[in-house]
Formats: C-alpha cells, sequence, structure tokens
C-alpha cells in the first residue's frame, strides 16, 4: 500500500532552506527516537552485513513500497538529452563529466545492469556540480533521487530517513576549541565506502553514454548514493559501528562523537597523545573500508610522515553554500568567508537566500548578524511576495549591511581557548535585551597554574524580539534562559572539568525573579526553566557598560570589528573576584507579581458554602 502525499515542490525547497536556518538557531536537543527512527534502527540491524574486507553492506530503509513508483526511464532519459545538449556547447564539461563517471565504473562502484529496463526500478537523473574550491574533485555527479516518477512519487519519498547518528557541529566545534592540539581529515568517498544490496540496486538505475553515437547504457550504482534520504544515516550509523566495536575507550569516543559528516575533527593535550589519536582512528576506520585523508594540524610534525596532508584552511561550511567558518593550521585561528552580493533589485527572496549563506553555528558572529534577522522579521511584516521590491526602508537597511559583510572576511579569532592545558576553568554566560532583539554569549575563563588570566568568547546566541509588543523585563528573563540553556549546552559539550559557573545580567527585576516563587504565569514558567539549569546564587548584577550581551541585543555594523569587550570578555574578568561588579540586593518593586487578596467575611463564607 502507498501511503504518500506529494507536496509542492517550491513550498518544500522554502521549507528545507528555512529547516537548515533555524538548525543552526536552536539548541541541539536530545531527544527519544521517533517510532519511524526505531523502525528505521532495526531496518539496518536486520539487513546489514559485512564482507569479508570488513566493508558494510546496508538495505535501503523503505517506508512504502516500490509499487508506488511509476514510470521514471522516460523521465531520465529526456534529462539526459539535456545533459549532453549541454557537453555539445561545452566540451571541457563533457570531458570532467566522463572521467568522473570512468573512474565510478573503475572503482566498481558502478556496473552494467543485467536488463536496460527492468521492472520495479528506478532510473536517476543526473547532472554536474562545480565545485571551484575543491581541491581534490572541480566537478561532481550529483544524483537526483528526488525526481518524481509518472504517478508523482520519487525513491527519496519512499526512504525513512533515520535518525541522526553523529553529534551535533556545534557541540564538536566547541569541543574542537578545547584542544591545545588539533586534528581533522576527512572520509575519502565516504558514501560510497558503504555497499548496497544486490536487491535493491535497481532502484539507483542511471542512463549513459559518452558518445551520442552509442545507444544508451543502463548502469547500476552499487554503493550507498548522495542525495538518497537515507544515505547520511546509512553511512554515519556504519562509521558509528566502528567505533562500537573498537576496544580502546579514548579511540571509540572520537569515532562516535568527533566526527560530522566525513570530516574529523579532534584533538589531545600532548604530542605523543594526538599522534596515537591519528593512527588509531585511522586504522579502526579501515577496518570497515574507511580511508582517513587531507590531514591538518596545528603540530606540523605530527604530519612529517604522512603522504595524507592538505595543506591550507579547511572549510566548514553547510550543503548549500561555500560560505562558512574555516579553520587555518598555521595560525591556528578561525576564519569567515561572510561577502554577500548586493544588488539594486532588492527582494524578499533574495534577503532570505542572502541570510541562509551565513554560517555561523558558534554564533560567534551574532553582534553582526542578529541585523539581517530583524530586517527579515520586519520584511515578514509586510505581506509582500517572493519577487516584489521590498519597501525603500527595508531595502535601504539590507544595502546598507550587505555592503559592509565582506569586511567580516578580516576577522580572525583564536580557535584554542584555554590558557594552558592544566588550566582550571571557569564558565561565564552573559545576557541583555533590547526592544528589537535578545542575546547572550558565553566565555571560558581559565587561570595557569602561575596565576595568568585568559578570557575567550566560546560561542554565542542572538534572536529577535517577538513580533507582539513586550516589556524589556520579560526580554531580559527570555535572554537569561537563553544563556542558560547555552550554558548548558556548552558544558555537555566540553571534556574539561569546569570549576565554577557565573552569570551576568544587567537587570535587577531579572535577579528579583529568580528568587521570587509569586510571579505570574509567564515569569514562573521561565524562572523555573532557568532553576533547573542554573543554581539562583550563581547570578550576578553586571552593568550595561560592560555587559558584552549588550552587543548581541542591539546589533553592530560588521565594519565595527575592534570590538575587545566582545572577543574576551569584560576586563574585570581578568582580575581576581574581589574586582568584580558587587551588587547589594535593593528593595525594588518588582512587576507580574501574583496579587493576595484579603477575603471579607461575607466572601469567606461564600467559599464555605462552594
Amino acid at each position: 500500500m502507498c501511503n504518500f502525499v506529494s507536496n509542492d515542490d517550491t513550498s518544500r525547497n522554502i521549507h528545507d532552506e528555512l529547516s537548515r536556518f533555524w538548525e543552526l538557531e536552536n539548541f541541539p536537543q536530545k531527544r527519544p527516537p521517533s517510532r519511524e527512527e526505531r523502525l528505521c534502527e532495526q531496518h539496518y540491524l536486520a539487513n546489514t552485513t559485512r564482507a569479508s574486507n570488513g566493508q558494510f553492506c546496508v538495505g535501503l530503509p523503505l517506508r512504502d513500497s516500490i509499487d508506488c513508483l511509476g514510470d521514471s526511464y522516460n523521465m531520465a532519459k529526456k534529462r539526459f538529452f539535456n545533459l549532453e545538449a549541454r557537453f555539445r556547447k561545452q566540451p571541457e564539461l563533457k570531458e570532467q563529466y566522463c572521467q568522473f563517471i570512468n573512474e565510478y565504473e573503475a572503482l566498481g562502484h558502478l556496473s552494467e545492469s543485467p536488463e536496460s529496463r527492468p521492472l520495479n526500478a528506478y532510473f536517476l537523473p543526473h547532472h554536474p556540480v562545480i565545485r571551484e574550491q575543491s581541491k581534490s574533485t572541480k566537478l561532481r555527479v550529483v544524483f537526483d533521487a528526488s525526481a518524481r516518477t509518472s504517478s508523482g512519487v520519487s525513491v527519496n519519498d519512499l526512504q525513512m530517513v533515520g535518525p541522526v547518528v553523529q553529534e551535533p557541529l556545534f557541540n564538536i566545534l566547541v569541543r574542537f576549541r578545547q584542544h591545545k592540539y588539533v586534528l581533522t581529515g576527512d572520509i575519502e568517498k565516504m558514501f560510497r565506502c558503504v555497499l548496497l544490496k544486490e536487491s535493491d540496486r535497481n532502484l539507483q538505475l542511471i542512463l549513459w553514454r559518452d558518445s551520442e553515437d552509442k545507444p544508451l547504457r543502463t548502469l547500476r550504482l552499487n554503493t550507498v548514493t548522495y542525495g538518497f534520504a537515507s544515505a547520511s544515516f546509512l553511512t554515519t550509523r556504519s562509521l558509528w559501528q566502528i567505533g562500537e566495536e573498537c576496544s580502546d575507550q579514548k579511540i571509540k569516543t572520537i569515532i562516535q562523537n568527533d566526527l560530522y559528516c566525513d570530516d574529523l575533527l579532534t584533538g589531545a593535550s600532548s604530542e605523543e597523545e594526538l599522534r596515537h589519536i591519528r593512527l588509531s582512528v585511522s586504522s579502526e576506520l579501515a577496518k570497515g573500508c574507511f580511508h582517513l585523508r587531507k590531514y591538518r594540524s596545528n603540530l606540523p610534525e605530527l604530519l612529517a610522515d604522512s603522504v595524507n596532508l592538505e595543506g591550507g584552511k579547511l572549510m566548514i561550511s553547510n550543503a548549500t553554500s561555500t560560505l562558512g567558518v574555516g579553520w587555518t593550521p598555521s595560525s591556528d585561528e578561525f576564519h569567515f568567508q561572510h561577502d554577500l552580493s548586493t544588488t539594486e533589485n532588492v527582494t524578499k527572496r533574495i534577503i532570505l537566500s542572502s541570510t541562509f549563506k551565513i554560517f555561523d553555528p558558534l554564533g560567534l558572529l551574532s553582534i553582526f548578524t542578529i541585523k539581517p534577522k530583524i530586517i527579515l522579521q520586519e520584511l515578514w511584516s509586510h505581506k509582500v511576495d517572493w519577487d516584489e521590491p521590498v519597501p525603500p526602508e527595508i531595502r535601504s537597511s539590507w544595502l546598507q549591511f550587505s555592503a559592509k559583510s565582506s569586511c567580516l572576511s578580516s576577522i580572525r579569532i583564536p580557535r584554542y581557548i584555554l590558557i594552558d592545558s592544566n588550566s582550571s576553568v571557569q564558565i561565564h554566560c552573559f545576557s541583555d535585551a533590547s526592544q528589537r532583539a535578545y542575546g547572550s554569549c558565553i566565555y571560558l575563563r581559565s587561570v595557569s597554574t602561575s596565576g595568568a588570566i585568559q578570557v575567550s568568547l566560546v560561542c554565542a546566541k542572538s534572536r529577535v524580539a517577538p513580533i507582539k509588543p513586550t516589556t524589556i523585563p520579560r526580554l531580559e528573563l527570555c535572554a537569561a534562559l537563553l544563556g542558560a540553556q547555552l550554558t548548558a549546552t556548552v558544558l555537555a559539550a566540553l571534556r574539561c572539568s569546569i570549576e565554577r559557573q557565573v552569570y551576568w545580567t544587567d537587570s535587577k527585576v531579572v535577579l528579583g525573579w529568580l528568587n521570587s516563587n509569586k510571579t505570574k504565569t509567564f515569569v514562573a514558567h521561565r524562572v523555573a526553566a532557568i532553576n533547573e539549569l542554573t543554581n539562583p546564587t550563581d547570578w550576578r548584577y553586571v552593568p550595561t557598560s560592560t555587559n558584552p550581551a549588550d552587543l548581541a541585543s542591539r546589533g553592530v555594523d560588521p565594519d565595527q570589528l575592534d570590538l575587545s569587550i566582545w572577543w574576551n570578555g569584560p576586563s574585570f574578568l581578568l582580575e581576581s573576584e574581589d574586582s568584580w561588579p558587587a551588587y547589594t540586593a535593593e528593595s525594588i518593586e518588582l512587576p507580574e507579581l501574583k496579587t493576595h487578596h484579603t477575603l471579607s467575611g461575607e466572601e469567606a463564607s461564600s467559599m464555605t458554602c462552594l
């Protein structure tokens, strides 16, 4: 039986873009697996085998019958003919494309199908994607598993996506910053390292020929294919299994927690330990036929004996953009590529898509990126179509921001956030709000054995205020909750001992609410959530002038880069605690407290009768 219901492609694409955007906005949260995710895991366990060389062989986890699929051959043929027409105009593209397919076949990752048009099959259209920044393969062939058949259903529509196996990138990057010595690498052709069982390969057919005077060939893709809905689960679950079978607990933890897609980002406190990690992780992954390569490290001598080196910068970006956060091993610094192109024709679509390109998983640029978020919120209140010019005031704000966005590329942030690996460490959280937005930023304060102090920005979050007007104290409380949640996420990600947690706010009302049990519902719910995550005695007052979160709540133009208080926290954190801001609780009138009504004798009598 087919239970699939088709959605409009345009709406789905917009939804997917928004989903990716809000994934970064929200905190990584663990939740119980859904029924479908449990079924997907059961399917993996029941249908996964290992070849004699250790290679994994998996099945596609289908939620619906392949009877739902209509004809895909004619659709795939039409799109291939369109591709050939492009080849005629671009012979260099054709040459690269043929090289890609020939290599695919030479590696055994595809082979001739026994039948040219088998029953119960799916033909994948394919097209080129050019990646100018790639040093290994400029051209990659992408297989479109979302292409609709004549029934309106694609092969992706039939698959269970599966649970997310790996840790969120946020957690991995936070940990990556705590290590004195770090190592990165990537798994070569990760998806193609996992075989697909024979009975499912007819759902991965392609049409191909390298010359128009030859007949069309029907080829089968023999491995897990990038672009399939279940591909990420099938490959990352296999990597996780390698970790599960590892006898070295440290290496098991790294394989299961420090891989993001095909990228390894890990580290250690000593050269010897990092050398052990490099050799052991590579050896364990090889047991499943995964090849780790393109090593980078801030410790050059670690890689002196390796032929799998990768010079230059590491770019960490999302699936839809080459813009992202980069790491330069030689200087051990993070940098950013955020140059938003300007155009005179500013539309809702352009602003939305440009904002999506700002990939900043740790929120280090929150003081800058809150501005386009505020513009987006203003834009949503104007009911303009996707490709209509936006109102003049919004257009002006957007052009001003985008013109200055290239300045973000000059920012350099030290990766390592501790003064040394043996330091005592405190975590300091600052929060603040304005009428337009609220935010929180987290710092590590590390003190060396000699007493030297270093304060470093770890991460931050900023959010636009609700469209419906609300009070500043309420927004300050939302900022405090955001800070408590962000701190809890950082604490869960770090693998170092935290001696103390301190939470700072410049709202005396919030400090009063945190110590009151008489607040109204809105406040009470948020106070309860904060008190679940923090101890009320850990909250302190900070003047607005020395609160770095004030910048996250107001926003800063991208060309204002000399902001020491943002990158390194307020200067008082470099001093002993007796120099920190002191605050004696005042007797202030708190808003939103419950009022207690004393019943008259007549009212009490009436209540008794109820």
